[in-house]
This record gives structure tokens, C-alpha cells and sequence, in this order.
């Protein structure tokens, strides 16, 4: 749990907590959030299920940014492929007739 400042700068420093508030204010909104939470079963759970969607969705994010800065160079590529896959079967295709 976060008891000081300093867990929310080291919070900040892995990007787990982004925004323009200061540090102070944002411990005050998690410690205002949840008063009495117990850390017991539910709530290591919990945390684990929010650990696996942040690396699920950054794995997500990489892959769009990944096509969308190379889209031209994928489909390009898959035309290739496809012109190249045409005449593969044509050339079958007419092997196939002389024998």
C-alpha cells in the first residue's frame, strides 16, 4: 500500500500512476479511496487481474503501433507474396496439363 510521497514517485517511475497532480494529492486520493481495505485474498486477486490486463493491453498497443507505422510496407509485402502465389499455381496448373 502507499504510505508516503515517495511510493507514489516510485509508482510514477514504473508507469503505473500517470497525471498532472502532484504526488501528496495523489496519495490522498488512493488512501481517501479505500480507507478500510483489508490487503487479504480478494485483494491480491484483484491486483493481479489489474497486472494482467496493463500487460495484455500493452502488448495490444505495441502491436497497432507496430502496423500502423509499417502498413504500407505489410500490404506491399502481401501483394508480393500474393503475385507470387499466382504464379506458383499457374505454373502447377500447367504442369499438370502436359503430363
Amino acid at each position: 500500500m502507499m504510505n508516503q510521497a515517495e511510493d507514489v514517485r516510485k509508482l510514477r517511475h514504473k508507469g503505473i500512476v500517470q497525471g498532472l497532480f502532484g504526488d501528496q494529492h495523489i496519495l490522498e486520493f488512493f488512501k481517501d479511496l479505500c480507507p478500510n481495505l483489508v490487503a487479504g485474498q480478494a485483494y491480491w486477486q484483484i491486483f493481479r487481474d489489474i497486472e494482467v490486463y496493463r500487460k495484455k493491453r500493452r502488448l495490444w498497443l505495441a502491436i497497432y503501433k507496430f502496423v500502423y507505422k509499417n502498413a504500407k510496407t505489410i500490404a506491399a509485402v502481401l501483394s508480393i507474396v500474393g503475385v507470387l502465389v499466382g504464379i506458383f499455381k499457374a505454373i502447377l496448373s500447367l504442369k499438370s496439363n502436359y503430363e
